[in-house]
């Protein structure tokens, strides 16, 4: 397996406390590109495992307000500057008319970019992953917990991560080929 490239280090385990000493062992051991694989909700996983992710709702309000101001600035020019029509002695750039249709423009910008940013941070569509081909994976969805660390992280130590998840009780560890 040394001289192939790895995705990473898989690793089995009978029980959910065995998981999770393992989880919070290599997060504390400097592990940040890893995740688990369940067939029910484990809860303290997703804190361990994620964190707080902060970038995706962070990015849909940036997009929101970019879609409200650019629709304003686009009323206001075809309002005031393109076409100046003075109706009722009003001002040409009478903004709280404007307010309800940016608000629906800055709203659909954020949800669109939510939509795209999600797939787009999670790397979706991905119809391979080298997970797939490693023998009884698929149990995950039926009664097996695994545990990967993949190897793009910068503390990845295969050695260290075999022991590791030989002293949290892993019933199977393997290394996943790229």
């Amino acid at each position: 397996m040394t001289a192939e490239r790895l995705y990473g280090v898989l690793a089995e385990f009978d029980g959910t406390d065995a998981l999770l000493a393992a989880v919070r062992a290599a997060h504390k051991a400097g592990a940040r590109r890893l995740d688990s694989y369940t067939p029910f909700p484990v809860e303290p996983l997703e804190e361990l495992i994620t964190g707080t992710q902060r970038l995706l709702p962070v990015l849909a309000f940036a997009f929101g307000m970019l879609g409200l101001l650019g629709f304003f600035l686009l009323e206001y020019w075809f309002a005031a500057v393109n076409y100046p029509l003075n109706i009722g002695g009003r001002p040409l750039n009478s903004w709280p008319a404007f307010v309800p249709s940016c608000f629906e423009v800055g709203l659909i910008w954020a949800v669109g970019a939510a939509f795209v940013l999600f797939f787009a941070l999670s790397r979706m569509p991905r119809l391979s992953h080298p997970l797939h081909a490693v023998p009884g994976f698929d149990r995950a969805s039926q009664d097996a917990l695994f545990l990967c660390v993949e190897a793009e992280d910068p503390n990845f130590d295969r050695d260290r991560l075999h022991a590791l998840f030989r002293r949290h009780r892993a019933i199977r560890i393997v290394d996943v080929p790229a």
